[in-house]
């Protein structure tokens, strides 16, 4: 199963509602922030990932133009 970028987006804009409304007890609170820094990282880790491979398809591309 691939990462669902949006899909995580998602999850944390209603994260950051949820807490964000006050309404939410301690306990929920801090399960919500522990999912919320879990996503965090992953959504990270996922566009660190797509940073690399952007890179390399440019480098590549700049080292084809360099031959014409």
């Amino acid at each position: 199963m691939s990462f669902d970028y949006a899909k995580s987006l998602t999850r944390m804009e209603q994260i950051r509602e949820q807490l964000d409304d006050g309404t939410t007890d301690l306990n929920d609170s801090l399960k919500l922030y522990e999912e919320g820094i879990a996503l965090y990282r992953e959504m990270k880790a996922y566009l660190d990932e797509m940073e690399q491979k952007f890179e390399a398809i440019r480098m590549e591309a700049d080292s084809h133009a360099e031959r014409d």
